[in-house]
């Protein structure tokens, strides 16, 4: 997936031997479906996910959530139109933007599946050593 291929490429080799976290933040409805689908994507790269107060969603707001959690890097999503679309932002623990990706699907159920889809085709080994992010989509 673009963004577990991002995170992926954030994280040094010191910080993959350890305890690797991750904040996700999905708002919109319905977002839930694809909040399990994007933290099911991360778990499976052995990272722990939280989920991070953002408040008002600044860059500020996400380095201070970056820095109090100890995260290697926030996701930001938003669903829209009754759960037919997904933009993703991933920001490093500095608060840079390091990727961005956005899908649409008939529904949050298969925009969720769409979701999980791409992380077996951009997520292989060889994409997710990847020291920069994929195009996204």
């Amino acid at each position: 997936m673009v963004f577990a291929a991002l995170v992926l490429g954030v994280a040094g080799e010191a910080a993959r031997a350890a305890t690797r976290r991750v904040g996700v933040v999905v708002d919109g409805a319905p977002a839930e479906h694809v909040r399990e689908a994007i933290t099911r994507v991360l778990g499976h790269h052995g990272y722990e996910v939280v989920a991070p107060d953002l408040g008002a969603g600044s860059d500020d707001a996400i380095v201070g959530a970056a820095k109090q959690a100890h995260l290697e890097a926030v996701l930001v999503g938003e669903v829209r139109d009754a759960g037919k679309h997904l933009k993703v932002g991933i920001y490093g623990a500095s608060g840079d933007l390091i990727g961005e990706a956005s899908w649409a699907e008939a529904g949050p159920r298969k925009l969720a599946a769409v979701v999980e889809r791409a992380h077996r085709q951009l997520a292989s080994p060889a994409g997710c050593g990847r020291a920069s992010p994929p195009a996204s989509s």
